[in-house]
């Protein structure tokens, strides 16, 4: 399970490095980082004291309110500049 969740963060690496002009690609392989590492130490804790279900409901209440925080920034970032870009955003600021 942790090679999996390993696989998952550098695939999303690679989307985070390699779509970088593209803010929202950006925005859902930082999302998939947080869940892959999520569900590591969900996997890496499962063994210990902390296994209960609580720790699983803590983490899915964490990640979906990271995924709407990260879309109404992205939505707000681009109906105030206009694109959704990001070299346009690294330009506007140099």
């Amino acid at each position: 399970m942790i090679s999996l969740c390993l696989l998952m963060f550098f695939m999303s690496l690679v989307v985070v490095v390699k779509q970088s002009f593209h803010l929202f690609m950006v925005v859902l392989g930082l999302d998939l980082m947080a869940l892959s590492l999520s569900v590591m130490c969900f996997d890496v804790f499962s063994f210990s004291i902390m296994s209960s279900m609580g720790l699983a409901v803590m983490f899915l209440c964490l990640g979906v309110c990271e995924a709407c925080l990260g879309l109404s920034l992205l939505v707000k970032v681009v109906r105030v500049v206009g694109v959704s870009k990001s070299a346009v955003f690294f330009s506007c600021y140099s």
